[in-house]
């Protein structure tokens, strides 16, 4: 009861109690229905924002694993800095930064060493980078496709493509290869960028490599 004279009286009612009884005129038992109905209608969006934001689409749509990476203290990945998504003449700035930085994430929680590159560079360069810094692995990321809606509105969903190779620096060997394509799903009120969609794809992938 007090619960509920305290939502009216936020809600702007005029609240009388007189012997016990609470008693509300036609226009204040009005705003307190609207408050109501206004706060279980916030309530539920909220709900359903939380329930699809797990219905996303993100699958690892090929991986091939030839052999696995030391875990060892002395262990070190280097992530190369792909360049930027793109969807037709749009350029989504920062977005290769952001791959990298979230893949770099994934493999320092297996408690080994992460250096990030600080820009694009050829095969051949990341590689001889990944030696200069000590690197045992060398991680090449590219963007295939990156494209960010407004899905709330639009019903356009967000979408990112990402292939993700694994080198062994020394021989130059290919230890993994692996394609993501993620999709967020059209039921939600929250616009999320793209990279929220890799987190987990790229924790599969680093999970198999140890």
């Amino acid at each position: 009861m007090v619960v509920i004279i305290l939502e009216a009286i936020m809600a702007g009612a005029q609240v009388i109690i007189t012997d016990g009884i609470v008693c509300m005129d036609n226009a204040s038992s009005s705003i307190y229905i609207f408050a109501r109905i206004y706060k279980f209608f916030i309530l539920s969006l909220v709900s359903i924002s939380l329930f699809c934001s797990g219905c996303a689409k993100k699958q690892i749509s090929q991986m091939i694993v030839a052999g696995k990476l030391s875990s060892d203290k002395f262990s070190c990945v280097y992530v190369a800095l792909p360049r930027d998504g793109t969807f037709g003449s749009i350029v989504y700035n920062g977005s290769g930064a952001k791959v990298a930085s979230s893949l770099c994430l994934a493999f320092s929680e297996k408690s080994v060493q992460c250096k990030m590159a600080v820009s694009t560079l050829p095969f051949d360069r990341n590689l001889q980078m990944a030696k200069d810094v000590g690197c045992n692995y060398v991680v090449i990321p590219k963007i295939l496709h990156w494209e960010d809606r407004n899905t709330p509105w639009s019903g356009k969903l967000d979408r990112a493509s990402v292939q993700v190779d694994v080198y062994e620096v020394d021989q130059k060997r290919l230890i993994s290869s692996s394609l993501i394509e993620a999709t967020n799903q059209w039921a939600t009120f929250i616009d999320n960028p793209p990279e929220v969609l890799l987190p987990a794809p790229f924790k599969k992938i680093v999970d198999s490599l140890y």
